[in-house]
């Protein structure tokens, strides 16, 4: 499965604050026609689109990678491997990219199971992995178990 933790997933957001615009956008993505083909949301926006469009499997790939025998293909939308998406108590912002990512992977036929850690903020999240009895442990044991399976099929960790 893929594991998201506190991301930027949609462009849209990211375009209503000026000072994200001129500190992130324009230096990391460059001009502003490219910024929502850079962001998860507006890319399952048109693969959905083009699926919902009667058009087949989407062409407008995801990522391209590298197949049996070296060639290219194109990830298509009904490949998304179901997605453990978590975000912290003190995300600055990056809960609502998280609710408009859950909510077009579900509209798209994604499974995905969302959980918020509490007593993190943003920056902590990972800084502080490995300091042992911190919060932030609780983190990593949910991305090994969303790793190693063991989880439900309603996606709730079955230890809980």
């Amino acid at each position: 499965g893929l594991v998201a933790i506190s991301g930027p997933y949609n462009a849209t957001r990211m375009t209503e604050s000026c000072l994200l615009q001129t500190f992130y956008l324009h230096p990391v993505f460059g001009h502003r026609s490219k910024w929502s083909q850079s962001f998860a949301v507006q890319r399952l926006e048109e693969l959905g689109k083009q699926k919902r469009a009667g058009e087949g499997e989407p062409q407008t790939p995801l990522r391209r990678r590298k197949g049996v025998g070296g060639a290219e293909e194109k990830e298509k939308l009904h490949e998304i491997p179901p997605v453990l998406l978590l975000t912290v108590e003190r995300d600055w912002g990056l809960d609502e990219h998280a609710v408009d990512f859950e909510r077009i992977l579900e509209k798209n036929g994604v499974h995905v199971r969302r959980k918020v850690v509490m007593g993190l903020n943003h920056f902590n999240t990972i800084s502080a992995v490995g300091r042992p009895g911190h919060v932030a442990e609780e983190v990593m044991d949910l991305v090994a178990n969303w790793a190693l399976g063991v989880h439900s099929h309603d996606g709730k960790n079955e230890n809980e």
